[in-house]
């Protein structure tokens, strides 16, 4: 586990997309501002752990249709030719997310 030390407004980032701002400290208490893609969901420990107890899966569907179509625009705005091996891996995630989509609206129609 890495530990760092912030104080209030002060960020540290999680890869190029996640950024953590400490936004107050009250006590043994800190408040934590958290900014991410719509398409990772972001929990508290005990609210994650609820929802992998009972198999619930939260995908936001339209996000995740996008994938594809914005990486395509963004190399095309940067004047990128996608060869092949970047489009196998681009299809291979818009396969990996449609798999994650099917076991999520599986595991829905068990449940209900």
């Amino acid at each position: 586990m890495l530990v760092l030390s912030r104080k209030v407004n002060e960020n540290l980032m999680i890869g190029d997309s996640i950024k953590v701002t400490v936004v107050e400290i009250r006590g043994d208490k800190a408040r934590i501002g958290v900014e991410a893609p719509s398409f990772i969901p972001v929990h508290r420990q005990e609210i994650y752990d609820a929802i992998k107890r009972e198999g619930l899966v939260s995908v936001d569907t339209e996000s995740i249709a996008r994938t594809e179509e914005q990486i395509r625009a963004m190399a095309a705005a940067r004047g990128l030719l996608l060869n092949g091996d970047a489009l196998l891996k681009i299809e291979a995630l818009a396969q990996m997310f449609e798999t994650i989509i099917a076991c999520g609206r599986q595991k829905v129609a068990v449940g209900e």
